[in-house]
């Protein structure tokens, strides 16, 4: 049931490098093996300063922000 689950969340990943590239089945397993989706919730840090970013992430619903607070506290969208 766990794969069912995973292979329907990885699926607008699968159709946007698709729409890229055609893929062969082969290639669209290993898009599904290699990726698992996670959910964030509102307000929750995907990185923090001084972290080393070691994943790559696609948003399939809502939007992140990336900011950065200078030494005055004033906060900077990038």
């Amino acid at each position: 049931m766990k794969e069912n689950l995973s292979q329907n969340t990885v699926e607008p990943l699968i159709i946007y490098f698709d729409k890229l590239m055609p893929l062969n089945p082969e290639e669209k397993e290993l898009i599904a093996a290699k990726f698992h989706p996670r959910l964030f919730r509102k307000r929750q840090f995907i990185l923090q300063e001084g972290n080393v970013c070691t994943q790559i992430y696609f948003v399939i619903s809502g939007f992140l922000r990336m900011y950065k607070i200078d030494d005055k506290g004033i906060t900077h969208i990038l």
